[in-house]
């Protein structure tokens, strides 16, 4: 599969003639939101099914083409898939593989210039920003990418980057599962096998998915090419990389369709669809929320900042903020102020809008972090679909939510606590899914606190925005005192 260079976005503004049909917010454009999340609400269920079945070892209709391959690939690493392992020795093996991954890019970005498919005679990246890049992609932050750039060569970005992007997606819904599995176990201490959830991940979910969107891609003409990069300007830059609109809606729905799933994969294997259906609820509100905004931000603003169609960028914009996807596409010095600050509360929920392994992870900290409080406010025992939460719980639950928080303090002056961060986040989250699959299951009684009610809802949806709000204060207050403190050394010549 070859890597697809799109061109560099150009830097003229983008004008929009405003018209009585287009101005402003317009039904149409809420039908097509509607739309594309209707889409996904009907294809959470049957794809929630499809996970339950692969990662508990049920057959399914690809299981006679690929259970070979899997087979093969337990022996090349040599484990056995019948072993349990605890949540320390999980962790163990997910930072074992993380550390391969950052040798193998680190080395891969420090020879490109001395590989083949190197039409553009990119130069080797220093080891310095090799670390770098490669620290980035294993944290799961396309912003960062340094594809948009043109820092990396055709086979950089195949083997390198798309090869990350696909065992980051199974990573993190790996350790999802993992979270699911310990619910449905009582007095267990085990949480599964990594590897195995790891293969299963990438043959019978991202594989299909990636080779099902590649080929409807290539039907629909896309264009790529091994030539050198070209970078032409023109005046009618678009937010949209594809060739039609059919494509760039067919990669929304795949957004956001994964973390969607989770959410019916939880019900199901709790044997409770309400829940999974909560945890659906408060992705869909926090996500129309969020569109609200960035559509009312994109209508209000002047004519030289609009886009080529309101609702479509506004919607594509708030997509992939939620799931923090290929960042660099998004032209923000053309957005609006308020589209900008809607953003920057978006990238702060930590892709917990419909954000596939980790959005799903980081979610159900936060339900479990509800429960827990909502069990203090009413005068009952915290529980959780018939978990108690209990103090190492919420030790853990609470390391895995502000983790990244304390380290955002630090990440103005050490850029690379950040991605460390955001690797730990494994840590406690698998702490947390040890205890609870050592706990027995209570049973579930006309007292016990409802967490699939709209008052709970409303709660874990505050719980989020509020936890979000107070992670910026750190950037927004430390920043300039840290930019006047760096003035006052070159004054002082210290």
């Amino acid at each position: 599969m070859t890597a697809t260079r799109y061109p560099t976005r150009p830097t003229q503004t983008k004008l929009r003639m405003l018209t009585p049909m287009t101005a402003g917010m317009t039904v149409v454009g809420w039908l097509e939101a509607i739309g594309v999340f209707l889409i996904v609400w009907v294809s959470a269920r049957p794809l929630g099914m499809y996970l339950v079945r692969v990662f508990q070892g049920e057959r399914v209709a690809c299981t006679s083409l690929l259970q070979p391959v899997e087979r093969l690939c337990y022996r090349l690493i040599r484990i056995d898939p019948l072993h349990e392992m605890s949540w320390q020795e999980y962790a163990c093996a997910i930072f074992a593989l993380l550390f391969i991954e950052l040798l193998y890019l680190t080395v891969l970005f420090g020879v490109q210039g001395w590989l083949p498919l190197n039409r553009d005679h990119i130069a080797n990246l220093t080891p310095t920003h090799s670390i770098h890049v490669a620290l980035a992609m294993l944290a799961g932050m396309p912003w960062h990418d340094a594809s948009d750039n043109h820092l990396l060569s055709y086979l950089a970005e195949t083997i390198g980057l798309n090869w990350q992007r696909t065992i980051s997606i199974a990573l993190n819904i790996a350790v999802a599962i993992a979270m699911i599995r310990a619910f449905t176990r009582a007095q267990c201490a085990t949480v599964g096998n990594f590897w195995v959830d790891l293969i299963r991940g990438m043959l019978y979910l991202a594989l299909p998915i990636a080779l099902g969107i590649s080929l409807f891609f290539f039907i629909q003409t896309t264009l790529e090419s091994l030539a050198p990069s070209m970078s032409p300007a023109t005046l009618i830059g678009s937010v949209f990389v594809y060739a039609t609109m059919l494509m760039a809606h067919i990669r929304l729905v795949a957004m956001f369709l994964l973390g969607a799933a989770l959410t019916a994969a939880f019900g199901i294997s709790v044997r409770d669809h309400r829940q999974g259906w909560s945890l659906f609820a408060t992705m869909s509100l926090l996500f129309f929320a969020s569109f609200d905004a960035v559509y009312a931000s994109e209508s209000m603003a002047p004519p030289p900042i609009h886009h080529v169609g309101i609702a479509e960028s506004a919607l594509y914009t708030t997509m992939k903020a939620a799931t923090s996807s290929n960042m660099f596409e998004i032209p923000h010095a053309p957005l609006p102020p308020l589209t900008r600050l809607a953003l920057i509360l978006i990238l702060h929920t930590g892709q917990i809008i419909f954000g596939g392994g980790i959005g799903f992870i980081r979610l159900l900290a936060f339900v479990i972090l509800a429960a827990f409080l909502a069990g203090l406010l009413v005068g009952r025992t915290p529980e959780y679909v018939g978990k108690i939460i209990d103090r190492r719980i919420m030790y853990s639950i609470l390391c895995a939510l502000f983790l990244p928080l304390c380290s955002s303090l630090f990440s103005i002056v050490f850029s690379a606590l950040i991605y460390l961060s955001s690797l730990a986040i494994y840590i406690p989250a698998l702490a947390a899914t040890g205890a609870i699959a050592k706990q027995r299951t209570i049973p579930i009684t006309a007292n016990t606190f409802s967490t699939s009610s709209l008052t709970f809802l409303l709660l874990l949806v505050t719980l989020i925005v509020s936890v979000s709000i107070v992670s910026i204060l750190p950037l927004t207050v430390l920043q300039p005192v840290i930019e006047h403190a760096r003035l006052l050394q070159g004054t002082n010549g210290i």
